[in-house]
């Protein structure tokens, strides 16, 4: 595969990895919602971040094949993998209005949104962070 599709390819796998994993978490959100008791809230929030932080291990392997095949630098990857999602989150939340008295709770498209900006940054930066930390600690231990 020639570089240039290779990349293409890469955006667009990107984003719709992440918005895979966007709705899956909002599904796993809202199963835990109504299985937990209340006052349990921290149980569902450590397993949506735990959900949100293995979904983005796998990016790792990319990283090192796209460095190994196509000469691409992880800023690129990231950029290339991270950088559609976050903007199109962040344009969904700047230029969404919702209408007034619409579905109460968390059906409500206003909470959507930022659900869902919340999870895309989310995962962006652990898949962020995870890459830098694996690059570090590449080039700090000798691996």
């Amino acid at each position: 595969m020639k570089k240039p599709l290779a990349m293409i390819l890469l955006v667009l796998a990107g984003t719709a990895w992440i918005a895979f994993s966007t709705a899956f978490t909002y599904f796993l959100f809202l199963m835990t919602g109504f299985i937990l008791p209340a006052g349990a809230e921290w149980i569902m929030y450590a397993i949506l971040t735990l959900f949100v932080y293995l979904a983005g291990y796998p990016v790792k392997f990319f990283v090192e094949t796209y460095k190994r095949k196509y000469s691409v630098n992880a800023g690129v990857f990231l950029t290339c993998l991270c950088a559609v999602p976050i903007a199109g989150a962040v344009t969904a939340r700047i230029i969404y209005k919702p209408a007034p008295d619409e579905l109460p709770g968390v059906n409500q498209p206003d909470f959507l949104i930022w659900f869902a900006l919340a999870v895309i940054l989310a995962f962006s930066l652990g898949v962020i962070a995870r890459t830098v930390g694996t690059i570090v600690a590449k080039k700090v231990f000798k691996l």
